[in-house]
Protein backbone atom coordinates (compact mmCIF):
# COMPACT_ATOMS: atom_id res chain seq x y z
CA UNK A 1 0.00 0.00 0.00
CA UNK A 2 3.06 2.53 0.82
CA UNK A 3 0.93 5.22 1.48
CA UNK A 4 -1.24 7.58 -0.58
CA UNK A 5 -2.95 10.67 0.35
CA UNK A 6 -5.67 13.52 -2.14
CA UNK A 7 -7.16 16.58 -1.27
CA UNK A 8 -8.01 19.94 -2.25
CA UNK A 9 -6.98 21.47 1.10
CA UNK A 10 -3.65 23.50 1.28
CA UNK A 11 -3.83 22.58 4.86
CA UNK A 12 -4.76 18.88 5.07
CA UNK A 13 -1.77 18.54 2.70
CA UNK A 14 0.90 20.05 4.55
CA UNK A 15 -0.39 18.44 7.99
CA UNK A 16 0.23 15.02 5.75
CA UNK A 17 3.30 15.91 4.47
CA UNK A 18 4.70 16.78 7.94
CA UNK A 19 3.61 13.62 9.27
CA UNK A 20 5.77 11.73 6.73
CA UNK A 21 8.49 13.99 7.21
CA UNK A 22 8.57 12.32 10.58
CA UNK A 23 8.23 8.84 9.86
CA UNK A 24 10.31 5.97 8.00
CA UNK A 25 8.20 6.29 4.77
CA UNK A 26 10.15 8.11 2.06
CA UNK A 27 7.90 10.36 -0.03
CA UNK A 28 8.35 9.85 -3.99
CA UNK A 29 5.84 12.07 -5.36
CA UNK A 30 4.01 15.33 -4.70
CA UNK A 31 1.65 17.24 -7.15
CA UNK A 32 0.59 21.24 -5.67
CA UNK A 33 -1.49 22.45 -8.84
CA UNK A 34 -5.14 23.43 -9.85
CA UNK A 35 -6.66 23.06 -6.05
CA UNK A 36 -5.15 19.47 -6.20
CA UNK A 37 -2.70 18.25 -3.92
CA UNK A 38 -1.62 14.39 -4.11
CA UNK A 39 1.90 12.28 -2.15
CA UNK A 40 2.67 8.94 -2.56
CA UNK A 41 5.56 7.37 -0.54
CA UNK A 42 7.38 4.03 -0.89
CA UNK A 43 6.78 0.78 0.62
CA UNK A 44 8.66 0.27 3.59
CA UNK A 45 10.53 -3.15 2.90
CA UNK A 46 10.90 -2.76 -0.84
CA UNK A 47 11.81 0.39 -3.47
CA UNK A 48 8.84 0.86 -5.82
CA UNK A 49 7.53 3.39 -8.26
CA UNK A 50 3.92 4.70 -7.96
CA UNK A 51 3.51 7.46 -9.55
CA UNK A 52 4.14 9.40 -12.13
CA UNK A 53 3.57 13.10 -13.79
CA UNK A 54 2.06 13.27 -17.39
CA UNK A 55 1.06 16.20 -19.70
CA UNK A 56 -0.30 18.03 -17.17
CA UNK A 57 -1.46 15.39 -15.14
CA UNK A 58 -0.46 12.23 -12.97
CA UNK A 59 -1.29 8.68 -12.69
CA UNK A 60 -0.92 7.20 -9.01
CA UNK A 61 -1.36 3.97 -7.73
CA UNK A 62 -1.10 1.84 -4.40
CA UNK A 63 -0.77 -2.00 -3.28
CA UNK A 64 0.30 -4.64 -5.92
CA UNK A 65 -0.85 -4.16 -9.59
CA UNK A 66 0.08 -5.82 -12.85
CA UNK A 67 -1.12 -3.58 -16.00
CA UNK A 68 -1.00 -5.81 -19.33
CA UNK A 69 1.62 -8.05 -18.04
CA UNK A 70 3.77 -5.73 -16.47
CA UNK A 71 4.54 -4.13 -13.38
CA UNK A 72 7.56 -1.64 -13.80
CA UNK A 73 7.48 1.88 -14.49
CA UNK A 74 5.54 2.08 -17.70
CA UNK A 75 2.71 1.05 -16.68
CA UNK A 76 1.47 4.23 -15.24
CA UNK A 77 2.13 6.03 -18.37
CA UNK A 78 0.51 3.29 -20.21
CA UNK A 79 -2.49 3.27 -18.14
CA UNK A 80 -2.34 7.30 -18.31
CA UNK A 81 -2.65 7.09 -21.92
CA UNK A 82 -5.08 4.16 -22.44
CA UNK A 83 -7.61 5.59 -20.23
CA UNK A 84 -10.81 7.68 -22.13
CA UNK A 85 -13.14 7.45 -18.76
CA UNK A 86 -13.79 3.79 -19.30
CA UNK A 87 -12.56 2.33 -15.79
CA UNK A 88 -13.77 -1.30 -16.50
CA UNK A 89 -11.20 -0.63 -20.28
CA UNK A 90 -8.84 -0.33 -17.66
CA UNK A 91 -9.56 -2.91 -14.91
CA UNK A 92 -9.87 -5.79 -17.61
CA UNK A 93 -6.07 -5.18 -18.38
CA UNK A 94 -5.39 -5.33 -14.76
CA UNK A 95 -4.62 -7.69 -11.97
CA UNK A 96 -3.92 -7.39 -8.24
CA UNK A 97 -5.30 -5.84 -4.76
CA UNK A 98 -4.64 -2.05 -5.83
CA UNK A 99 -5.63 2.05 -6.22
CA UNK A 100 -5.85 3.79 -9.08
CA UNK A 101 -5.89 7.63 -8.93
CA UNK A 102 -5.93 9.03 -12.95
CA UNK A 103 -5.66 13.14 -12.92
CA UNK A 104 -6.51 13.62 -16.61
CA UNK A 105 -8.23 16.46 -19.05
CA UNK A 106 -8.69 18.41 -15.55
CA UNK A 107 -10.74 15.44 -14.22
CA UNK A 108 -9.36 13.17 -11.28
CA UNK A 109 -11.06 9.62 -10.94
CA UNK A 110 -10.13 7.37 -8.33
CA UNK A 111 -11.10 3.49 -8.14
CA UNK A 112 -10.10 0.33 -6.85
CA UNK A 113 -10.30 -3.45 -8.34
CA UNK A 114 -13.68 -4.38 -9.13
CA UNK A 115 -13.40 -7.10 -5.77
CA UNK A 116 -12.46 -4.72 -3.48
CA UNK A 117 -9.90 -5.76 -1.24
CA UNK A 118 -8.25 -2.74 -1.24
CA UNK A 119 -8.84 -0.02 1.23
CA UNK A 120 -9.82 3.53 -0.16
CA UNK A 121 -11.46 5.74 2.18
CA UNK A 122 -12.66 9.60 2.01
CA UNK A 123 -13.83 12.29 3.82
CA UNK A 124 -16.09 15.10 2.21
CA UNK A 125 -17.59 17.79 4.14
CA UNK A 126 -18.73 21.28 2.30
CA UNK A 127 -15.92 22.19 0.09
CA UNK A 128 -13.27 20.30 1.30
CA UNK A 129 -12.77 16.35 0.72
CA UNK A 130 -9.79 13.90 1.45
CA UNK A 131 -8.77 10.61 -0.15
CA UNK A 132 -6.10 8.32 1.44
CA UNK A 133 -5.55 4.08 1.45
CA UNK A 134 -4.78 4.45 5.16
CA UNK A 135 -8.20 5.45 7.79
CA UNK A 136 -5.80 6.83 10.30
CA UNK A 137 -3.80 8.71 7.94
CA UNK A 138 -7.26 10.58 7.53
CA UNK A 139 -8.02 11.10 11.54
CA UNK A 140 -4.59 13.10 12.25
CA UNK A 141 -5.79 16.01 10.41
CA UNK A 142 -9.55 15.73 10.44
CA UNK A 143 -9.51 14.62 14.39
CA UNK A 144 -11.34 17.80 15.56
CA UNK A 145 -14.25 16.87 12.89
CA UNK A 146 -14.85 13.52 13.75
CA UNK A 147 -17.15 11.36 15.77
CA UNK A 148 -16.55 7.44 16.38
CA UNK A 149 -19.89 5.25 15.43
CA UNK A 150 -20.44 3.11 18.41
CA UNK A 151 -22.65 0.95 16.83
CA UNK A 152 -19.98 0.49 14.01
CA UNK A 153 -17.27 -0.12 17.01
CA UNK A 154 -19.56 -3.08 18.15
CA UNK A 155 -20.45 -4.58 14.41
CA UNK A 156 -16.74 -4.57 13.87
CA UNK A 157 -15.74 -6.42 16.94
CA UNK A 158 -18.34 -8.99 16.78
CA UNK A 159 -18.01 -9.66 13.19
CA UNK A 160 -14.41 -8.64 12.50
CA UNK A 161 -15.75 -6.77 9.27
CA UNK A 162 -17.58 -3.36 8.78
CA UNK A 163 -20.54 -4.52 6.38
CA UNK A 164 -21.20 -1.53 2.80
CA UNK A 165 -19.20 1.47 2.88
CA UNK A 166 -19.36 2.25 6.65
CA UNK A 167 -16.26 2.73 8.70
CA UNK A 168 -16.01 3.44 12.82
CA UNK A 169 -15.99 7.03 12.16
CA UNK A 170 -19.36 8.55 11.07
CA UNK A 171 -18.18 11.51 8.45
CA UNK A 172 -15.51 8.77 6.97
CA UNK A 173 -16.37 6.25 4.19
CA UNK A 174 -14.84 3.07 2.23
CA UNK A 175 -15.02 3.08 -1.48
CA UNK A 176 -17.20 0.23 -2.96
CA UNK A 177 -15.91 -1.65 -5.72
CA UNK A 178 -19.19 -1.03 -7.85
CA UNK A 179 -17.87 2.61 -7.28
CA UNK A 180 -15.52 5.37 -8.52
CA UNK A 181 -14.44 9.24 -7.42
CA UNK A 182 -14.92 11.57 -9.77
CA UNK A 183 -13.59 15.28 -9.11
CA UNK A 184 -14.68 18.01 -11.76
CA UNK A 185 -13.87 21.60 -11.27
CA UNK A 186 -13.39 20.79 -7.17
CA UNK A 187 -17.09 18.96 -6.83
CA UNK A 188 -16.74 16.04 -5.25
CA UNK A 189 -18.84 12.96 -6.58
CA UNK A 190 -18.90 9.04 -6.12
CA UNK A 191 -20.28 7.29 -9.55
CA UNK A 192 -21.65 3.97 -10.07
CA UNK A 193 -20.35 1.12 -12.01
CA UNK A 194 -22.29 -1.25 -11.83
CA UNK A 195 -22.88 -4.89 -10.90
CA UNK A 196 -21.29 -7.65 -13.28
CA UNK A 197 -22.00 -10.84 -11.52
CA UNK A 198 -24.50 -13.23 -13.13
CA UNK A 199 -25.39 -16.31 -12.18
CA UNK A 200 -24.10 -19.50 -13.19
CA UNK A 201 -26.46 -22.52 -14.09
CA UNK A 202 -25.75 -26.03 -13.58
CA UNK A 203 -25.76 -26.84 -17.18
CA UNK A 204 -22.00 -24.68 -17.71
CA UNK A 205 -20.50 -25.65 -14.26
CA UNK A 206 -18.16 -27.94 -16.10
CA UNK A 207 -17.05 -25.22 -18.40
CA UNK A 208 -16.15 -22.73 -15.22
CA UNK A 209 -13.82 -25.21 -13.83
CA UNK A 210 -12.15 -25.27 -16.64
CA UNK A 211 -11.85 -21.20 -16.71
CA UNK A 212 -11.27 -20.93 -13.50
CA UNK A 213 -8.05 -23.31 -13.60
CA UNK A 214 -6.86 -21.78 -16.43
CA UNK A 215 -7.53 -17.87 -15.47
CA UNK A 216 -5.84 -18.78 -12.01
CA UNK A 217 -2.73 -20.40 -13.88
CA UNK A 218 -2.78 -17.68 -16.33
CA UNK A 219 -2.64 -14.97 -13.66
CA UNK A 220 0.33 -16.91 -11.10
CA UNK A 221 2.84 -17.38 -14.58
CA UNK A 222 1.93 -13.30 -15.11
CA UNK A 223 2.91 -12.27 -11.45
CA UNK A 224 5.58 -14.53 -11.22
CA UNK A 225 6.91 -13.00 -14.46
CA UNK A 226 6.65 -9.49 -12.70
CA UNK A 227 7.45 -9.90 -9.25
CA UNK A 228 9.44 -12.98 -9.14
CA UNK A 229 8.34 -16.86 -7.16
CA UNK A 230 5.99 -15.66 -4.38
CA UNK A 231 6.49 -16.25 -0.73
CA UNK A 232 3.29 -18.25 0.57
CA UNK A 233 2.12 -18.51 3.92
CA UNK A 234 0.67 -21.80 3.53
CA UNK A 235 -1.50 -23.73 6.08
CA UNK A 236 -2.49 -27.74 5.65
CA UNK A 237 -6.26 -26.92 4.29
CA UNK A 238 -7.69 -25.79 0.53
CA UNK A 239 -7.26 -22.38 0.52
CA UNK A 240 -3.49 -22.17 0.36
CA UNK A 241 -3.29 -24.82 -2.17
CA UNK A 242 -5.60 -23.44 -4.30
CA UNK A 243 -2.56 -20.58 -4.51
CA UNK A 244 0.49 -23.37 -4.29
CA UNK A 245 -1.27 -25.32 -7.21
CA UNK A 246 -2.02 -22.64 -9.49
CA UNK A 247 2.00 -21.07 -9.18
CA UNK A 248 3.32 -24.88 -9.73
CA UNK A 249 1.04 -25.49 -12.50
CA UNK A 250 2.60 -22.08 -13.98
CA UNK A 251 5.92 -23.52 -13.42
CA UNK A 252 6.58 -20.59 -10.61
CA UNK A 253 8.51 -22.13 -7.37
CA UNK A 254 7.16 -20.38 -4.27
CA UNK A 255 8.83 -20.12 -0.85
CA UNK A 256 6.60 -21.52 1.90
CA UNK A 257 6.41 -20.32 5.28
CA UNK A 258 4.72 -20.85 8.13
CA UNK A 259 4.75 -18.84 11.75
CA UNK A 260 4.84 -21.59 14.05
CA UNK A 261 4.52 -20.57 18.61
CA UNK A 262 2.35 -20.04 21.50
CA UNK A 263 0.55 -16.83 20.22
CA UNK A 264 -3.61 -17.09 19.40
CA UNK A 265 -3.33 -14.19 17.17
CA UNK A 266 -2.89 -16.22 14.61
CA UNK A 267 -3.53 -19.61 15.43
CA UNK A 268 -0.92 -22.23 14.50
CA UNK A 269 -0.50 -25.80 14.19
CA UNK A 270 2.46 -28.31 14.02
CA UNK A 271 0.30 -30.26 11.95
CA UNK A 272 0.28 -27.41 9.26
CA UNK A 273 3.89 -27.41 9.10
CA UNK A 274 4.11 -31.04 8.67
CA UNK A 275 1.74 -30.76 5.73
CA UNK A 276 4.07 -27.52 4.68
CA UNK A 277 7.08 -29.80 4.75
CA UNK A 278 5.58 -32.26 2.49
CA UNK A 279 5.03 -29.60 -0.21
CA UNK A 280 8.53 -28.91 0.05
CA UNK A 281 10.03 -31.92 -0.01
CA UNK A 282 7.78 -33.30 -3.11
CA UNK A 283 7.72 -29.94 -5.22
CA UNK A 284 10.99 -29.20 -4.15
CA UNK A 285 10.34 -26.08 -2.31
CA UNK A 286 12.49 -23.77 0.13
CA UNK A 287 10.01 -24.01 3.69
CA UNK A 288 11.18 -22.02 6.64
CA UNK A 289 9.43 -21.84 9.69
CA UNK A 290 9.01 -18.40 11.53
CA UNK A 291 8.91 -18.16 15.83
CA UNK A 292 5.28 -16.69 16.49
CA UNK A 293 5.32 -16.27 20.07
CA UNK A 294 3.19 -13.87 21.75
CA UNK A 295 4.90 -10.52 23.21
CA UNK A 296 4.52 -9.84 26.85
CA UNK A 297 3.47 -7.47 27.86
CA UNK A 298 1.30 -7.40 25.16
CA UNK A 299 1.20 -3.48 24.75
CA UNK A 300 4.93 -3.42 24.49
CA UNK A 301 4.99 -2.24 21.06
CA UNK A 302 2.17 -0.99 20.53
CA UNK A 303 3.19 2.79 20.24
CA UNK A 304 5.92 1.60 18.35
CA UNK A 305 3.70 -0.26 15.54
CA UNK A 306 0.77 2.40 15.54
CA UNK A 307 2.88 4.84 14.67
CA UNK A 308 3.88 2.82 11.52
CA UNK A 309 1.03 1.01 10.61
CA UNK A 310 -2.33 3.10 12.14
CA UNK A 311 -5.07 0.84 12.52
CA UNK A 312 -3.26 -1.88 10.45
CA UNK A 313 -2.25 -3.22 13.78
CA UNK A 314 -5.47 -4.74 14.31
CA UNK A 315 -5.04 -7.70 12.97
CA UNK A 316 -2.41 -9.37 14.68
CA UNK A 317 -2.53 -6.52 17.82
CA UNK A 318 1.25 -5.35 17.74
CA UNK A 319 2.65 -8.75 17.97
CA UNK A 320 5.96 -8.37 17.36
CA UNK A 321 6.93 -11.51 16.36
CA UNK A 322 4.25 -11.37 13.79
CA UNK A 323 4.99 -8.04 12.89
CA UNK A 324 8.72 -9.15 11.98
CA UNK A 325 7.76 -11.63 10.08
CA UNK A 326 5.42 -9.79 7.59
CA UNK A 327 8.40 -6.96 7.46
CA UNK A 328 10.96 -9.17 6.38
CA UNK A 329 11.99 -7.56 3.35
CA UNK A 330 13.91 -10.78 1.96
CA UNK A 331 10.65 -11.69 1.06
CA UNK A 332 9.35 -8.71 -1.16
CA UNK A 333 6.07 -10.37 -2.72
CA UNK A 334 3.79 -12.22 -0.67
CA UNK A 335 0.73 -14.60 -1.03
CA UNK A 336 -2.02 -15.96 1.31
CA UNK A 337 -5.50 -18.07 0.32
CA UNK A 338 -8.17 -15.91 1.33
CA UNK A 339 -10.91 -15.71 -0.33
CA UNK A 340 -10.76 -19.53 -0.48
CA UNK A 341 -14.75 -19.54 1.59
CA UNK A 342 -16.17 -18.31 -1.76
CA UNK A 343 -15.18 -21.73 -3.54
CA UNK A 344 -16.87 -24.18 -0.98
CA UNK A 345 -19.64 -24.00 1.26
CA UNK A 346 -20.11 -23.37 5.18
CA UNK A 347 -20.85 -25.63 7.87
CA UNK A 348 -24.65 -23.67 8.29
CA UNK A 349 -25.05 -24.22 4.48
CA UNK A 350 -24.61 -27.91 5.20
CA UNK A 351 -26.59 -28.27 8.13
CA UNK A 352 -29.71 -26.21 6.22
CA UNK A 353 -32.33 -27.94 4.63
CA UNK A 354 -34.44 -25.03 3.01
CA UNK A 355 -33.48 -23.94 -0.36
CA UNK A 356 -34.98 -20.86 0.17
CA UNK A 357 -34.29 -18.81 3.33
CA UNK A 358 -35.41 -15.49 4.82
CA UNK A 359 -33.18 -12.73 6.17
CA UNK A 360 -33.75 -13.16 9.63
CA UNK A 361 -32.79 -17.22 9.13
CA UNK A 362 -29.47 -16.58 7.28
CA UNK A 363 -28.56 -13.58 10.36
CA UNK A 364 -29.64 -16.23 13.06
CA UNK A 365 -28.04 -19.60 11.14
CA UNK A 366 -24.65 -18.07 9.91
CA UNK A 367 -23.55 -13.93 10.29
CA UNK A 368 -25.16 -13.79 13.96
CA UNK A 369 -22.74 -16.66 15.14
CA UNK A 370 -19.32 -15.92 16.24
CA UNK A 371 -16.99 -16.06 18.85
CA UNK A 372 -18.57 -13.12 20.09
CA UNK A 373 -22.45 -13.97 19.50
CA UNK A 374 -23.64 -12.68 22.76
CA UNK A 375 -22.14 -9.02 22.04
CA UNK A 376 -24.82 -8.93 19.73
CA UNK A 377 -27.60 -10.61 21.46
CA UNK A 378 -26.87 -8.10 24.50
CA UNK A 379 -27.74 -4.88 21.79
CA UNK A 380 -31.12 -5.24 19.90
CA UNK A 381 -29.89 -2.06 18.34
CA UNK A 382 -26.89 -3.66 17.22
CA UNK A 383 -28.85 -6.51 15.81
CA UNK A 384 -31.07 -4.41 13.71
CA UNK A 385 -27.98 -2.49 12.45
CA UNK A 386 -26.80 -5.48 10.88
CA UNK A 387 -30.02 -6.51 9.42
CA UNK A 388 -30.84 -3.39 7.91
CA UNK A 389 -27.16 -3.63 6.56
CA UNK A 390 -27.93 -7.29 5.30
CA UNK A 391 -31.49 -5.45 3.74
CA UNK A 392 -29.25 -2.88 2.27
CA UNK A 393 -27.10 -5.54 0.37
CA UNK A 394 -30.59 -7.82 -1.04
CA UNK A 395 -31.68 -3.87 -2.78
CA UNK A 396 -28.22 -4.03 -4.55
CA UNK A 397 -28.54 -7.30 -5.81
CA UNK A 398 -32.50 -7.63 -6.28
CA UNK A 399 -32.87 -10.31 -4.04
CA UNK A 400 -36.28 -10.79 -2.04
CA UNK A 401 -35.06 -10.41 1.73
CA UNK A 402 -38.17 -12.57 2.70
CA UNK A 403 -37.18 -15.22 -0.15
CA UNK A 404 -33.81 -15.62 -0.87
CA UNK A 405 -32.19 -18.66 -3.14
CA UNK A 406 -29.70 -20.32 -1.06
CA UNK A 407 -27.43 -19.75 -3.92
CA UNK A 408 -27.96 -16.38 -3.49
CA UNK A 409 -26.19 -16.66 -0.31
CA UNK A 410 -22.96 -15.79 -2.45
CA UNK A 411 -23.38 -12.52 -2.11
CA UNK A 412 -23.83 -11.70 1.44
CA UNK A 413 -20.20 -13.83 1.60
CA UNK A 414 -18.81 -12.13 -0.64
CA UNK A 415 -19.69 -8.54 0.46
CA UNK A 416 -18.48 -9.51 3.79
CA UNK A 417 -15.44 -11.20 2.59
CA UNK A 418 -15.07 -7.55 1.11
CA UNK A 419 -14.59 -6.46 4.93
CA UNK A 420 -13.73 -9.16 6.61
CA UNK A 421 -10.73 -10.64 4.56
CA UNK A 422 -8.34 -7.48 3.24
CA UNK A 423 -6.90 -6.25 6.61
CA UNK A 424 -3.67 -8.20 5.92
CA UNK A 425 -3.52 -7.48 2.25
CA UNK A 426 -3.56 -3.61 3.45
CA UNK A 427 -1.15 -4.07 6.05
CA UNK A 428 1.09 -5.83 3.76
CA UNK A 429 1.04 -3.40 1.22
CA UNK A 430 2.43 -0.97 3.53
CA UNK A 431 5.42 -3.14 3.62
CA UNK A 432 5.83 -5.41 -0.03
CA UNK A 433 3.91 -6.68 -2.62
CA UNK A 434 0.95 -8.41 -1.51
CA UNK A 435 -2.54 -9.93 -3.01
CA UNK A 436 -4.88 -12.66 -2.65
CA UNK A 437 -5.13 -14.71 -5.87
CA UNK A 438 -8.53 -15.73 -5.25
CA UNK A 439 -10.16 -12.40 -5.00
CA UNK A 440 -9.31 -11.49 -8.67
CA UNK A 441 -12.65 -10.98 -10.04
CA UNK A 442 -12.64 -12.87 -13.44
CA UNK A 443 -12.28 -15.60 -11.05
CA UNK A 444 -14.78 -14.26 -8.43
CA UNK A 445 -17.67 -14.64 -10.52
CA UNK A 446 -17.01 -17.91 -12.25
CA UNK A 447 -17.41 -19.13 -8.18
CA UNK A 448 -21.12 -18.46 -7.97
CA UNK A 449 -22.39 -21.42 -9.12
CA UNK A 450 -25.01 -23.86 -7.40
CA UNK A 451 -24.62 -24.52 -3.52
CA UNK A 452 -25.46 -27.90 -3.77
CA UNK A 453 -22.15 -27.79 -5.89
CA UNK A 454 -19.56 -26.82 -3.36
CA UNK A 455 -20.76 -29.66 -0.45
CA UNK A 456 -18.20 -31.51 0.92
CA UNK A 457 -15.28 -28.98 -0.72
CA UNK A 458 -16.66 -30.58 -4.34
CA UNK A 459 -15.72 -27.31 -6.27
CA UNK A 460 -12.41 -26.70 -5.21
CA UNK A 461 -11.35 -30.34 -5.08
CA UNK A 462 -12.54 -30.35 -8.88
CA UNK A 463 -10.62 -27.13 -9.78
CA UNK A 464 -7.83 -28.19 -7.61
CA UNK A 465 -7.69 -31.65 -9.92
CA UNK A 466 -7.92 -29.60 -13.22
CA UNK A 467 -5.60 -27.12 -11.88
CA UNK A 468 -2.69 -29.15 -10.54
CA UNK A 469 -3.76 -32.75 -9.54
CA UNK A 470 -0.59 -33.66 -8.02
CA UNK A 471 -1.27 -31.26 -5.12
CA UNK A 472 -4.32 -33.45 -3.94
CA UNK A 473 -1.62 -36.23 -2.93
CA UNK A 474 -0.70 -34.43 -0.07
CA UNK A 475 -2.84 -35.00 3.02
CA UNK A 476 -5.08 -32.19 4.05
CA UNK A 477 -5.01 -30.78 7.44
CA UNK A 478 -8.55 -28.88 7.95
CA UNK A 479 -11.01 -27.56 10.91
CA UNK A 480 -8.31 -29.39 12.98
CA UNK A 481 -8.64 -32.71 11.25
CA UNK A 482 -6.19 -34.69 8.94
CA UNK A 483 -7.99 -35.80 5.83
CA UNK A 484 -7.28 -37.23 2.29
CA UNK A 485 -8.56 -36.99 -0.74
CA UNK A 486 -10.57 -39.96 -2.10
CA UNK A 487 -10.03 -39.52 -5.88
CA UNK A 488 -12.83 -41.80 -7.01
CA UNK A 489 -15.38 -40.21 -5.12
CA UNK A 490 -14.07 -36.43 -5.64
CA UNK A 491 -13.96 -35.67 -1.34
CA UNK A 492 -12.17 -35.21 1.11
CA UNK A 493 -12.51 -37.65 4.28
CA UNK A 494 -10.95 -38.48 7.52
CA UNK A 495 -7.64 -39.42 7.37
CA UNK A 496 -7.71 -41.83 10.51
CA UNK A 497 -10.64 -44.52 10.42
CA UNK A 498 -12.94 -43.97 13.25
CA UNK A 499 -13.37 -47.48 14.02
CA UNK A 500 -14.62 -48.00 17.66
CA UNK A 501 -11.17 -49.18 18.43
CA UNK A 502 -9.39 -46.03 16.71
CA UNK A 503 -11.53 -43.88 18.55
CA UNK A 504 -10.74 -45.04 21.76
CA UNK A 505 -7.25 -45.38 21.38
CA UNK A 506 -6.66 -41.70 20.40
CA UNK A 507 -9.11 -40.65 23.01
CA UNK A 508 -6.70 -42.17 25.48
CA UNK A 509 -3.84 -40.87 24.04
CA UNK A 510 -5.22 -37.51 23.68
CA UNK A 511 -5.78 -37.99 27.61
CA UNK A 512 -2.21 -38.92 28.41
CA UNK A 513 -0.92 -36.00 26.62
CA UNK A 514 -2.86 -33.40 29.00
CA UNK A 515 -2.33 -35.54 32.12
CA UNK A 516 1.18 -35.39 31.32
CA UNK A 517 1.34 -31.75 30.35
CA UNK A 518 -0.28 -31.15 34.16
CA UNK A 519 2.44 -33.25 35.95
CA UNK A 520 5.47 -31.15 34.30
CA UNK A 521 4.06 -28.25 34.24
CA UNK A 522 4.27 -27.76 30.29
CA UNK A 523 1.96 -24.31 29.35
CA UNK A 524 -0.63 -24.93 26.75
CA UNK A 525 0.26 -23.83 23.53
CA UNK A 526 -1.36 -21.53 21.41
CA UNK A 527 -2.58 -19.23 23.92
CA UNK A 528 -2.41 -15.60 25.48
CA UNK A 529 -1.31 -15.55 28.91
CA UNK A 530 -4.74 -14.98 30.88
CA UNK A 531 -2.76 -13.34 33.40
CA UNK A 532 -1.20 -10.41 31.01
CA UNK A 533 -4.80 -10.10 29.42
CA UNK A 534 -6.13 -9.70 33.07
CA UNK A 535 -2.95 -7.09 33.80
CA UNK A 536 -3.67 -5.33 30.52
CA UNK A 537 -8.03 -4.53 31.07
CA UNK A 538 -7.69 -4.27 34.80
CA UNK A 539 -5.28 -1.56 34.34
CA UNK A 540 -7.68 1.56 35.35
CA UNK A 541 -6.76 3.76 33.08
CA UNK A 542 -7.14 1.09 30.35
CA UNK A 543 -10.68 0.55 32.10
CA UNK A 544 -11.78 3.88 31.99
CA UNK A 545 -10.92 4.38 28.76
CA UNK A 546 -12.78 1.30 27.26
CA UNK A 547 -16.17 2.76 29.62
CA UNK A 548 -15.91 6.01 27.65
CA UNK A 549 -16.29 4.62 24.40
CA UNK A 550 -18.54 2.03 24.90
CA UNK A 551 -21.20 0.54 27.33
CA UNK A 552 -19.68 -1.46 30.54
CA UNK A 553 -21.37 -4.65 30.17
CA UNK A 554 -19.54 -4.98 27.02
CA UNK A 555 -16.06 -5.41 28.87
CA UNK A 556 -17.95 -6.86 31.69
CA UNK A 557 -19.51 -9.97 29.41
CA UNK A 558 -16.03 -10.52 27.50
CA UNK A 559 -14.64 -10.84 30.82
CA UNK A 560 -17.11 -13.39 32.01
CA UNK A 561 -17.50 -15.25 29.07
CA UNK A 562 -13.60 -15.48 28.71
CA UNK A 563 -12.02 -15.40 32.28
CA UNK A 564 -9.16 -13.61 30.33
CA UNK A 565 -8.03 -17.09 28.62
CA UNK A 566 -7.61 -16.83 25.13
CA UNK A 567 -9.67 -13.86 24.51
CA UNK A 568 -8.60 -11.72 21.34
CA UNK A 569 -11.82 -9.63 21.56
CA UNK A 570 -10.14 -8.16 24.75
CA UNK A 571 -6.98 -7.09 23.69
CA UNK A 572 -8.26 -5.95 20.69
CA UNK A 573 -10.69 -3.92 22.13
CA UNK A 574 -7.98 -2.63 24.89
CA UNK A 575 -5.92 -1.68 21.54
CA UNK A 576 -8.59 -0.04 19.90
CA UNK A 577 -9.71 2.81 22.51
CA UNK A 578 -6.16 3.23 22.86
CA UNK A 579 -5.97 4.26 19.25
CA UNK A 580 -9.07 6.48 19.46
CA UNK A 581 -7.53 8.11 22.73
CA UNK A 582 -4.82 9.15 20.94
CA UNK A 583 -6.68 11.15 18.52
CA UNK A 584 -9.07 12.14 21.64
CA UNK A 585 -12.11 11.60 19.61
CA UNK A 586 -15.54 11.56 20.84
CA UNK A 587 -18.05 9.17 20.70
CA UNK A 588 -21.40 9.40 18.85
CA UNK A 589 -24.87 7.25 18.59
CA UNK A 590 -26.05 8.63 15.37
Amino acid sequence: MSKMFLTNSEYLYSSFKRDISKSPYKLLFEYAHNNIYALTTQKISVENQNALLLHDGFVIENGTIVYNKKNDITILEDIFQAYNANINAIRNDTLGNYVLGIFKEDVLTVFTEQSNCYDVFYYVDNDIWAISSSLYDLVEPLKEKLSINKLNVLEWFSRHAILNDETVFNEIKRLSGEQCIQIINDQFSIKELGLPIKKITSENYANNILEIASIMKSDAEIFSNCLGDPTLGATGGLDSRMCLAAFLAAGSKPKLTYGLGNSILAISKKEDKEIDKLFSDKFHLTFEEYPWNETLPLDKYWDYYTSLYGDGILVYQGCDDAMKYFENPCEPYVIYGYWGELYRETDWITKCKKDVITVEEFLDGWYYESQNRNIIDSYPDLKLHIKNKIINICSKYGLNPKAINKDDIFYFYMEYRRRADVHTVNLLNRMKYCHYLMSEFEIVRRAYVPINKKLSAKFMLEILSELYSESLEIPFFSHCKKQKYVKSQMKIVDYYSWTLKNRISRTLSYQFKERLKKIVGIEKTFTIYPSYVADLVENPQNKNLIYSYLPEDILLSAIKDSNYNNDIFLVKLVLQVKIFDKFNLRISDK
